[in-house]
């Protein structure tokens, strides 16, 4: 289990990584999984707060896996600043929301695919490094 400051938090992150070592017997389906939960996050959390959260898990998974945990933690750096699904997942989101007569439902459109095609990058970057 992570040691945290915060009992809350720890435990949070203890969750996370049980959910994740039960979704990922191969490395692929590891990152998959850890991106997938990074992606998820920051969409409601800032993306600096993210890329602080997800690496803990990611250097808690790997060693149980036997994979090793550069990858994932390059994967998580590009994989947290993917927040275009909501207009409150970055500032800049909200900054062009008014101005530009933009809806939540517009986000929930275009976001998706946008993080998608990121996402499917990493993986793939990832499974060059693996």
């Amino acid at each position: 289990m992570i040691i945290s400051p915060s009992r809350p938090v720890s435990l949070l992150l203890h969750s996370a990584q049980e959910a994740i070592l039960l979704l990922a017997d191969r490395p692929s389906g590891r990152h998959f999984a850890l991106l997938g939960v990074a992606v998820l996050v920051s969409q409601f959390l800032a993306n600096a707060g993210t890329a602080a959260l997800m690496p803990p898990i990611a250097m808690g998974i790997e060693p149980h896996c036997g994979g090793e945990y550069r990858a994932s933690l390059l994967g998580l750096c590009v994989t947290s600043s993917v927040a275009v699904m909501t207009p409150v997942s970055h500032p800049g989101c909200m900054l062009v929301m008014a101005p530009g007569g933009y809806r939540f439902s517009d986000f929930a459109k275009v976001g998706p695919p946008l993080c998608w095609i990121q996402y499917r990058q990493d993986l793939f970057q990832a499974s060059l490094r693996h």
